[in-house]
């Protein structure tokens, strides 16, 4: 944008054979331009769309490629611009066309198509600390509570107790070897600041896997010394 709206051209030494970032080019007489425009001007019966759908539906279809594979933003709003927000809108829109869309088989299809995009993102796999060879009770976090498990674990250890801590960063997609590491173990508590998601997330996703439950929704930090008295008591059972 130092010559014209968007125009990046200055960035790149090597000549240029197609520029498509700006609408109006630096260093360029334009004066061709606007003696045209003057002369169509009566020719213009309507404003274009004010979303781009039939330009990207119509440049996918030339590049055989899925509609959600094209994105054209304006100039002054590129996505990955660093300095600024691309917004995408949040209304369902047609697998093919890239219109909004309201049929609800569509809807369906968009949705199960976005979950198969999430499924299929790389995490790294869950690590486990403390005893992870041969722990009599697995912990299992996620969040900001890391902190307080892992100090209930050392509390533990320290006392001869064989524990170990899984502290989940990533939860959609879970990582791979989640149930792996879920069963591995005799018992595992499963501790959040809440009514128990989490838990219930892991029992949908790993299947047979029953944990204890730590479940405290008091809008305070745990305490290490009711972590430890907890675990404790589920290591005694």
């Amino acid at each position: 944008m130092i010559d014209g709206h968007g125009d990046d051209s200055y960035k790149y030494s090597r000549p240029i054979t197609a520029n498509f970032s700006s609408n109006v080019y630096s260093k360029v007489n334009l004066s061709r331009l606007k003696a045209h425009l003057c002369e169509c001007i009566g020719e213009i019966g309507n404003y274009p769309e004010p979303e781009p759908y039939t330009l990207e539906a119509r440049i996918a279809s030339r590049c055989q490629l899925p509609s959600g594979a094209v994105c054209v933003t304006n100039g002054a709003t590129e996505a990955g611009t660093e300095g600024f927000t691309h917004i995408l809108g949040g209304l369902e829109k047609d697998n093919k066309t890239g219109a909004i869309s309201t049929d609800p088989e569509n809807h369906d299809l968009m949705t199960r198509l976005r979950a198969e995009k999430i499924a299929k993102i790389e995490v790294p796999d869950v690590e486990v600390e403390g005893d992870k060879d041969d722990a009599e009770l697995l912990i299992v976090g996620f969040g900001g509570t890391y902190g307080h498990l892992h100090a209930a674990m050392d509390e533990l250890r320290a006392t001869g107790k064989k524990v170990a801590l899984a502290h989940f960063k990533f939860i959609n997609p879970l990582p791979k070897n989640t149930a792996e590491v879920m069963k591995r173990y005799k018992k595992v508590v499963v501790a959040e600041q809440n009514m128990g998601q989490f838990a219930g997330y892991l029992r949908m996703k790993v299947d047979g896997f029953v944990p204890y439950q730590f479940n405290q929704v008091k809008g305070q930090p745990f305490l290490v010394n009711e972590l430890v008295q907890a675990f404790e008591e589920i290591i005694k059972n």
